[in-house]
């Protein structure tokens, strides 16, 4: 295990699964104090084996007093040099492993087995996020038809739970949830007639599969649809995931284009849209667009606050509208603000403008905005721009920013640090930006050889050892799915081959690989002709481009590497490189020097 500086006392990260996915929780501050209290956990099946891991803030000692529940020689406590133990042990058949806790456990999960468990905390049962002090998140699927239903799968990486409230929306005796015993869980249910099924989890959401009947259905994760890219990378955790939607099946076709000539003559191409609530937003050198989604028309066009700016990063969040201004010639001069504009008037809500040279990224989370400028990570106010929090030692040149687990992952260290207060919770060494985090996963390249690293988000050590040795696109040349990492490679770095590949988030070894011919003619970067990467979890979406002025969109089956369609898309190659294409609401959008194109069956 690799050596890496944490804050003891201090690993709140997250949610946290109990069966599987390595999930933090915020019960170091709770458990403060309680000392000595006896952990047990205890095989519920005759016959059957469950193997567990769990993370301690503090000590922990085995427990051998001849009982069935005494831990034994095969259960195994690891110092992780950094003030927090792992206990890694295997129970079954009825029986139990205890142990002694000086400290909170911060994260539980499955490793593997079919038994069903028990948790005992000085002898009381508690559930995982009572003993970790983790709240959990609402899903609802909520049927739009009147007379009509709909059969579907919920996918979760962690624990879930039936919400029954009495309500229109509650679960019901026909909805299941099944274990698989690999650290996700299934959520088989019908509902229909314009009701809804509720239920509470802690982990990670990953997708909706309608599996019968005809009922238009919404899906909701803490109220809010999922169907939706919020900000440039997808979500807050910058996954280029979006498990809300289910894109063509067949090639599609395009539906409409929107043209930006200005992007043509100025510095840069159209900035990579973000989409909420049916309006897609975009930027030029000139000035920002909203666009009907159906049916491509222009119905808003935002100015900046000064000449000589642009926004390239932008996010939306409902009815607000972020912009990222910066100076237009990428100097290191100090930046424009970033603003919050009313999205259907462009009314300026408000503006913070600290004077630090460019801004990187902005992230929507739950609470709070995150935004990250070549000096510091800020955590702000949505309601009026306010700093929360912010941090001085998060990013170098061109700092990451990812927010997800009850952190926020940011900088070219890279560094964790706690959503709720900013304070540090793990670095590690080296120069390795920081790229997306799903899961226990927090993805991250070496600037230099490109090599791809897999880290636990929890205490920040290697989940790959070696790390994947193929350089990431660096706009957007990745997706967190879940189950699998996607990358797009570019020629700029050994192997030196444009591919699309499938890699497995637990070991970074390669599922599969598709591999692109040279590009050919007068082209502006031959070393970056694929696309950043995106995905609705059952296809991978990416552009290539085999000449300077021929860009084609393609749909992977994300399972097997197949080519599942391929359209030409019509628009030219970007100057630097081409962002992942975007999947909301049935369509896939492409995006070129000066136009994006959606395309739909």
């Amino acid at each position: 295990m690799v050596a890496y500086t944490t804050r003891r006392g201090a690993l709140r990260l997250g949610v946290l699964a109990s069966v599987g996915g390595v999930v933090t929780g915020a019960a170091a501050d709770r458990a403060a104090g309680q000392q000595g209290r006896r952990l047990e956990v205890r095989s519920t099946a005759a016959e059957e084996t469950v193997h567990y891991e769990f993370v301690v803030d503090g000590g922990v000692r085995k427990v051998r007093d001849g009982s069935r529940s005494e831990s034994e020689a095969n259960d195994t406590i690891l110092d992780n040099g950094n003030g927090t133990v792992t206990v890694r042990g295997t129970t079954g058949n009825e029986r139990g492993d205890a142990f002694v806790v000086d400290g909170g456990v911060v994260a539980f999960r499955r490793t593997g087995g079919r038994s069903a468990f028990s948790i005992l905390l000085d002898g009381e049962n508690v559930s995982i996020p009572e003993l970790t002090g983790v709240e959990g998140s609402t899903v609802r699927v909520l049927s739009t038809t009147s007379g009509e239903q709909v059969q579907y799968e919920l996918g979760v990486d962690g624990v879930a739970w039936k919400v029954q409230d009495g309500s229109r929306n509650e679960s019901e005796a026909n909805d299941a949830i099944v274990e698989h015993g690999d650290g996700t869980v299934s959520i088989r249910g019908t509902t229909g007639n314009e009701r809804g099924d509720t239920f509470a989890f802690t982990g990670t959401y990953t997708g909706f599969r309608r599996t019968g009947g005809d009922s238009a259905v919404t899906v909701e994760v803490d109220g809010r649809p999922v169907d939706a890219w919020r900000s440039q990378g997808g979500d807050a955790g910058n996954t280029h995931f979006n498990p809300g939607t289910d894109g063509p099946t067949t090639a599609p076709d395009r539906a409409w284009a929107a043209e930006f000539p200005e992007a043509r003559s100025r510095s840069g191409a159209v900035a990579a849209p973000v989409v909420d609530e049916g309006v897609l937003y975009t930027a030029t050198d000139d000035r920002a667009y909203a666009i009907d989604v159906g049916s491509g028309d222009v119905l808003r066009r935002f100015a900046y606050s000064k000449t000589g700016v642009r926004a390239r990063r932008l996010a939306v969040d409902g009815d607000t509208l972020y912009l990222c201004e910066e100076d237009a010639t990428w100097d290191d001069g100090s930046t424009g603000p970033l603003r919050a504009l009313d999205a259907t008037t462009g009314r300026e809500r408000w503006r913070f403008d600290p004077g630090t040279p460019r801004w990187f990224d902005v992230r929507v989370g739950r609470s709070r905005l995150y935004a990250i400028s070549l000096s510091r990570l800020y955590a702000l106010d949505p309601a009026d721009g306010s700093v929360v929090w912010s941090a001085g030692d998060a990013t170098g040149s061109s700092g990451g920013l990812a927010v997800g687990r009850g952190a926020v992952f940011a900088g070219q260290a890279p560094t964790a640090y706690d959503r709720s207060d900013g304070s540090r919770l793990w670095s590690g060494p080296g120069t390795k930006l920081i790229h997306g985090v799903s899961g226990p996963l927090v993805l991250a390249s070496e600037i230099g050889s490109g090599a791809v690293y897999g880290y636990d988000g929890a205490v920040g050590s290697w989940r790959w050892d070696p790390p994947y040795k193929h350089r990431a696109n660096w706009t957007g040349g990745w997706a967190l799915t879940g189950d699998t990492v996607l990358l797009t490679t570019d020629r700029k770095y050994p192997p030196e081959v444009n591919a699309v590949v499938a890699v497995d988030p637990e070991s970074g070894t390669e599922r599969w690989r598709d591999e692109y011919d040279e590009p050919s003619g007068d082209f502006d970067h031959p070393d970056r002709a694929v696309s950043g990467v995106s995905s609705d979890g059952r296809y991978a979406y990416v552009q290539q481009s085999p000449e300077q002025y021929e860009n084609r969109l393609i749909a992977y089956d994300v399972a097997t590497g197949d080519r599942v369609w391929t359209v030409p898309t019509e628009t030219a190659v970007p100057a630097d490189a081409t962002p992942a294409p975007v999947p909301v609401g049935g369509t896939v959008y492409a995006v070129g020097r000066s136009r994006i194109a959606a395309f739909r069956n």
